[in-house]
């Protein structure tokens, strides 16, 4: 008996035996841009949520985002999303416009709902900021994107007060303007020093 009632509900709900009704794909929430008009080389976020979580957010295997950005030029260009721990809306995409005009965008998102995406969004980059862009080699010289030489000046950090961890470097940073300097190089060889290596307890 009981196996003619399940038969008339399978039935009536339009479920083949047998058959698992699909989960909807994931969708994208509370999307915002923080410039619709960047200059180029500037930098352009596009942050979202998603209606499904994660176990593991950092893991690609369980949920892959991505943004597909096509350019006034007409090329396709793909940038993984990532996730913003301890923030709201907790994705981003960042992406700096190297073409002036208007660019398009989709976001895409791969899991075990399937596959999700949104209708294009558009920005219009706007020409030339105050960024110099990124840096490349041309001859025997670091260029900007503009051609303009870079040159390198730093120093070392090696190790810092005990107990005062990765802050330390973010507070090094504004120290290099005043002594023309654009570079750190950090080590992470003291096992002595709060910069070690190793994720866990030293022991």
């Amino acid at each position: 008996m009981w196996m003619l009632l399940l038969t008339a509900v399978l039935i009536f709900s339009g479920l083949p035996l047998g058959a698992r009704e699909a989960s909807a794909a994931t969708s994208f929430m509370n999307v915002a841009m923080n410039t619709t008009t960047p200059a180029m080389y500037d930098k352009f976020e596009m942050t979202f949520n998603l209606s499904t979580s994660y176990n593991n957010p950092f893991n690609p295997d369980e949920v892959d985002v991505l943004a597909v950005f096509t350019t006034p030029s007409g090329k396709t260009e793909v940038v993984p999303g990532f996730y913003k721990s301890h923030s709201s809306p907790n994705w981003a995409v960042r992406y700096s416009p190297r073409e002036p005009g208007v660019h398009s965008v989709v976001l895409t998102v791969q899991d075990a709902n399937g596959i999700g995406t949104t209708s294009p969004y558009q920005f219009t980059a706007v020409g030339p900021g105050s960024n110099r862009g990124f840096m490349g080699v041309q001859g025997d010289r670091f260029v900007d994107s503009y051609g303009s030489q870079i040159t390198l000046l730093g120093h070392n950090f090696a190790w810092t007060d005990a107990g005062s961890g990765a802050n330390a470097i973010v507070n090094e940073i504004p120290n290099l303007a005043p002594a023309k300097m654009n570079l750190i190089r950090v080590w992470y060889s003291c096992w002595w020093s709060s910069l070690a290596a190793e994720w866990g307890p030293i022991t």
